[in-house]
């Protein structure tokens, strides 16, 4: 179906209409009124009435209005602690969240994401050599494939951060495992030997 213009569309249901919505009718009553424009299939007149009854009529967008003293308060929050949550910030200036959203991004702030940062300690070094010169004399075919390498940041027993019931989609890690401290066998089914002491 060709695009028509709103001024054609407006003309195609004062036709429609005219002839009590029987689009045959409407098809031709048009083209004879306006044989110089695009004609438009007979089922294009229904249509056009149900997409103009259902489509959202498009408006300009609400401009951002908020109070100073509001957006000095969230501004305050954030260089408190960078790493509050905008829910926070709303409940405690009482102001909604997109409002908070909104004022971050005039400022160009960026939201906060925790990232897991890999810690190597001072006998990390000599706990690899140990395990590489370990692994270089085992007589097993194949030993690599029942070991698990991977960072060691990620070994952890989840232990979440204090404030975890006021910002749920957070875990931190509080206590992390040194997995070096003995080498760890493996067979086929578990793993033999300590899996790792608190740092």
């Amino acid at each position: 179906m060709p695009l028509f213009t709103r001024e054609h569309q407006i003309d195609m249901l004062l036709v429609y209409g005219e002839v009590r919505k029987n689009r045959r009718e409407a098809k031709a009553l048009y083209w004879q009124r306006y044989p110089d424009r695009a004609q438009p299939h007979d089922k294009y007149f229904p249509w056009l009435e149900r997409h103009l009854k259902t489509e959202r009529i498009e408006e300009e967008p609400n401009e951002f209005i908020v109070s100073e003293e509001a957006e000095i308060n969230t501004l305050a929050c954030i260089e408190v602690d960078p790493t509050t949550s905008v829910r926070q910030i709303a409940a405690n200036i009482g102001i909604g969240r997109e409002s908070v959203r909104n004022i971050l991004k005039k400022h160009k702030f960026k939201p906060f994401k925790y990232q897991v940062h890999h810690h190597l300690y001072e006998a990390d070094h000599q706990r690899r050599l140990e395990f590489c010169n370990w692994f270089m004399v085992q007589q097993r075919p194949n030993l690599s494939r029942f070991i698990l390498f991977s960072d060691e940041s990620r070994f952890t027993n989840l232990v979440s951060e204090p404030h975890f019931e006021n910002r749920p989609h957070i875990i931190c890690s509080l206590v992390e495992f040194v997995c070096f401290s003995d080498i760890n066998q493996t067979t086929s089914e578990k793993i033999i030997g300590q899996t790792g002491k608190r740092a």
